[in-house]
């Protein structure tokens, strides 16, 4: 009809026609509530300062460590452990924003043993290092 139609009015209504369906095809729709991956978020927030583990989480929501994993993948798009890495580098960007605290001091607090595994993940989360971050302010 758009390239067919002599009427400026019917172009302009296929036009609208087409814009009606991107937008809807392209708005993405929020999963539903799902209440075990929410008590497993908090679990996550209210434990990430020491060390987690599958089974943790697992034992959270009642369900075998087998049949978690995929489950915690598509509500959080990641694996368990990535995310919990990606809340703890979080948590230490804020520190590294907000307090004087040393590397290996943040890192203990965010549940990271190792101040050298802490730098390795910022450094792959925000291709910089944490003392660079600190030094240069947000990117």
């Amino acid at each position: 009809k758009l390239f067919s139609s002599d009427s400026l009015f019917q172009k302009y209504s296929c036009c609208y026609t087409v814009m009606d369906i991107l937008t809807k095809a392209g708005k993405r729709t929020m999963n539903p509530v799902n209440e075990p991956m929410l008590r497993v978020f908090e679990f996550i927030r209210q434990n990430y300062r020491r060390p987690i583990k599958i089974s943790d989480l697992a034992n959270e929501v009642n369900m075998s460590e087998s049949n978690f994993y995929p489950v915690f993948k598509k509500y959080f798009g990641l694996p368990p452990l990535s995310y919990i890495n990606k809340f703890r580098i979080s948590a230490a960007e804020e520190m590294l924003k907000n307090t004087n605290h040393t590397i290996k001091e943040i890192a203990a607090s965010v549940g990271i043993d190792d101040p050298v595994y802490l730098n390795k993940l910022f450094h792959k989360n925000y291709r910089i290092s944490p003392k660079e971050y600190r030094n240069h302010g947000s990117f």
